[in-house]
């Protein structure tokens, strides 16, 4: 192919490299961060206590392991916490194996945005792809979540994987490896089921005999799961991954707001510019395109999912992951059909709007955004917190290691015995009814707990903690036995209450 013939190539190319440099150095500099940091980055000793509790033989799910001492509540599905668990560890970093995982599974999910309407008789626009690349890696939320311990990452790779494997010719054995794959996905968390929808969808809209295998697969490998989770890890799977979370309030107000702070990302305005184009055009020029991948089908539905737990309190952007990585197999394969019908000035325009949204992006926003370790709330270890803590316990001198830390989680990584790996679904379930309290009161009551740790507002070593405690019937039981039966003891770090005396 002549170059010199095709200068707007030329300039396509150089703007792919210049794009794909800018955002896969991001993602050098947070795999760095991210992979070397030995303390929690956000939410991950949630998951730590899990993954420990594996490594211990304990049956996560239990009514009794949750409900009860020690309060580890685990809101995922295992797939993600059972292959860390079962990894080698790092002395020197907790969260080290888990993270990797997620990198791993970030990687494989760029290299899928290569095989969407791929020939190789006709590997047609190979640039298309990498600026597919680029711009998911230019998405905060997703180059925040890309190298971090939470299983999100582990599924959206496995979902979209079963996605890519029925686009190519679709033979029996592609048809059961996309239900394993999509099952899969939905083992490492369970709100990804867009992928087990939209393939069975497709199918159906295909090939009714092939739809039939597809479902059959399916039932085979979920129920063969929910047997097995529920007779070696707990009869209260459903009620961890499923109820007790979708039994918090849903607030209108909430999903509102979260979509406007999405709408402020560039990267995501762009890629719904693109969806919105693309869709209106295959329907336009050959309606049957959308039909013709899984890919439309699946990042519809990718949008409407996350909505049923936007609404609610410690709902996330990044539950829009998953639209963000079907809405780009969508463009990739839509460019690669549609392409030689393409007037030129569309190919220039999309390029423009990709530049513009990257210039934006990175004038806009700050690192702290998706590289966690600059994050304020992680400010706290710069006062070797750790250390601080371990010297104050023992001018306590506890007779045990059955320490509570009561508002904040992260500091289960420095603690041998861990209680209460969630603090704030705790809060929510005790103050809405879901689970009763008299557990937690009740180990109060008996000062089984040596020491309870407070985080307190304008601590000198800016740990991160719930300030006040939300308030709640659960929430003021738990609080009013605390004063009951401990006192402060220290001032430091944290506060420290240990038991009355008798």
């Amino acid at each position: 192919m002549n170059m010199r013939a095709q200068p707007g190539r030329v300039i396509l190319l150089a703007a792919a490299l210049l794009i794909s440099f800018i955002s896969l150095h991001r993602f050098y500099v947070v795999a760095t961060e991210h992979l070397s940091t030995p303390y929690d980055l956000g939410i991950e000793s949630i998951n730590l206590a899990t993954i420990r509790s594996l490594q211990q033989g304990k049956a996560i799910y239990a009514d009794s392991y949750f409900r009860e001492l020690p309060f580890i509540i685990t809101i995922y599905n295992p797939l993600h916490h059972y292959i860390t668990a079962i990894l080698p560890q790092s002395g020197t970093n907790d969260f080290f194996t888990g993270r990797l995982i997620s990198l791993i599974a970030t990687v494989l999910s760029l290299l899928l945005l290569f095989l969407p309407g791929y020939s190789r008789e006709l590997p047609k626009l190979r640039e298309v792809s990498v600026f597919a690349v680029s711009w998911v890696l230019l998405h905060p939320i997703f180059l925040e979540a890309a190298v971090y311990m939470h299983p999100d990452m582990l599924a959206l790779s496995l979902s979209a994987l079963a996605v890519v494997t029925l686009e190519t010719p679709r033979t029996n054995r592609r048809v059961v490896l996309a239900a394993l794959f999509a099952f899969l996905g939905f083992a490492a968390k369970q709100n990804y089921v867009s992928a087990t929808a939209a393939c069975f969808l497709f199918l159906l809209f295909q090939d009714r005999r092939k739809a039939f295998l597809f479902a059959l697969a399916s039932t085979v490998f979920f129920s063969s799961f929910f047997i097995f989770v529920h007779r070696q890890l707990g009869e209260g799977h459903i009620f961890s991954t499923i109820g007790s979370v979708l039994a918090h309030p849903t607030y209108l107000n909430l999903i509102l707001r979260r979509i406007l702070e999405i709408l402020r990302q560039p990267m995501f305005v762009f890629i719904l510019v693109g969806v919105g184009f693309s869709i209106v055009y295959a329907y336009r020029k050959d309606k049957s395109a959308l039909f013709q991948s899984p890919y439309a089908i699946y990042l519809e539905l990718a949008a409407f999912v996350p909505l049923i737990g936007l609404g609610k309190i410690g709902g996330e952007t990044s539950y829009y992951l998953e639209f963000i990585l079907a809405s780009s197999l969508w463009i990739v394969f839509f460019v690669r059909k549609f392409h030689s019908t393409f007037p030129r000035a569309f190919f220039a325009a999309f390029l423009l709007c990709l530049v513009a949204a990257t210039a934006l992006e990175l004038t806009v926003t700050k690192r702290s955004a998706y590289l966690l370790t600059e994050d304020p709330i992680n400010s706290y270890y710069k006062y070797h917190v750790p250390k601080r803590v371990q010297a104050e316990l023992m001018e306590l001198a506890p007779p045990n290691n059955r320490f509570l830390v009561i508002n904040g989680h992260i500091m289960l990584p420095f603690l041998k015995e861990m209680y209460l790996n969630d603090p704030y679904n705790y809060f929510m379930m005790w103050n809405h009814g879901i689970v009763d309290p008299a557990p937690m009161i009740k180990a109060i009551e008996r000062k089984f707990f040596s020491v309870i740790l407070y985080v307190f507002p304008d601590n000198p070593c800016e740990v991160p903690g719930m300030h006040p405690i939300p308030s709640g019937r659960g929430t003021d039981r738990v609080v009013k036995s605390i004063r009951e039966n401990y006192r402060l003891g220290k001032t430091g770090a944290f506060l420290y209450y240990v038991p009355k005396e008798s």
